[in-house]
């Protein structure tokens, strides 16, 4: 009888969540696996709407800032080098700061032409209304190339100073073209990388995948219920069994008094 008892609690204090669970009517969890399927079913179909959903993207105006502020930064080295040719145009005999300036104000205009014509395409690429993601995820890769190619020009423009400037006034310049158009090879990789994990999350694969986890949810939900009732079943009828053994003893030890009495009766 005590290791019946036992098992009882022991099974009482594994339950502890369950006795919550098995308050609830199973008629009343049906209903909610019910609803809690059609919601999910409701989150993937506007998940698959989405795909085709006209949207603003921030990060398109973003690209047209950045490279107003790179063509800006390309026109400031580029001023410096026209200043300086230009105050070496008053000696009598051209210097090599003269044709080194000369020659880099030349090598930042082009890098500023490459930038500015980039820029009208980003600007026109930028709708009022917005583009779908899918349009958004093209726009993203050709700027991310575009930055790969702009970054081998500034790495040429690096090079081209290092081999035929006679001064090193500009190898401080042309270091940090480079340093700007790496950054901007980053920040284009990550806009690039971003909107790729965003229309996965909005793939058919993505939203198969989390409708698959909510049905799995709900399913759980269901079954930890009939569990618990089932837990509840179990621990009311070991209760029963403990009960009845518990009233056979007692049975069993009257019926030991009386017949004690009995005999005893009869040896008088």
């Amino acid at each position: 009888m005590k290791t019946i008892l036992l098992v009882t609690v022991t099974l009482w204090a594994t339950t502890c969540h369950a006795r919550e669970l098995w308050e609830i009517p199973v008629t009343e969890a049906m209903a909610l696996h019910f609803q809690m399927k059609e919601d999910a079913f409701v989150r993937a179909q506007k998940a698959r709407d989405i795909k085709n959903k006209i949207k603003i993207w921030s990060t398109c105006k973003e690209t047209s800032e950045r490279l107003k502020s790179q063509y800006y930064r390309l026109d400031a080295i580029r001023y410096n080098a026209q200043q300086i040719f230009e105050w070496q145009e008053t000696y009598p005999e051209e210097t090599d700061m003269y044709k080194d300036a000369k020659d880099a104000e030349s090598q930042w205009l082009f890098l500023m032409n490459q930038v500015s014509s980039r820029l009208g395409i980003a600007r026109t690429e930028c709708k009022k209304k917005g583009t779908t993601p899918a349009v958004e995820l093209e726009r993203a890769r050709r700027h991310w190339v575009w930055t790969i190619e702009d970054k081998n020009r500034a790495i040429r423009n690096k090079r081209h100073i290092s081999i035929y400037y006679i001064t090193h006034l500009f190898d401080k310049y042309a270091d940090k073209t480079v340093m700007f158009a790496q950054e901007e090879v980053n920040w284009g990789e990550r806009i690039y990388q971003d909107i790729v994990r965003y229309m996965y999350s909005i793939s058919d694969a993505a939203i198969d995948e989390k409708l698959d986890v909510d049905y799995k949810q709900a399913d759980e939900y269901l079954n930890e219920v009939i569990a618990a009732h089932k837990t509840k079943k179990r621990l009311e009828d070991g209760l029963y069994e403990s009960l009845q053994i518990k009233k056979i003893k007692e049975v069993m030890e009257e019926w030991s008094t009386i017949q004690t009495l009995v005999d005893t009766m009869r040896d008088y």
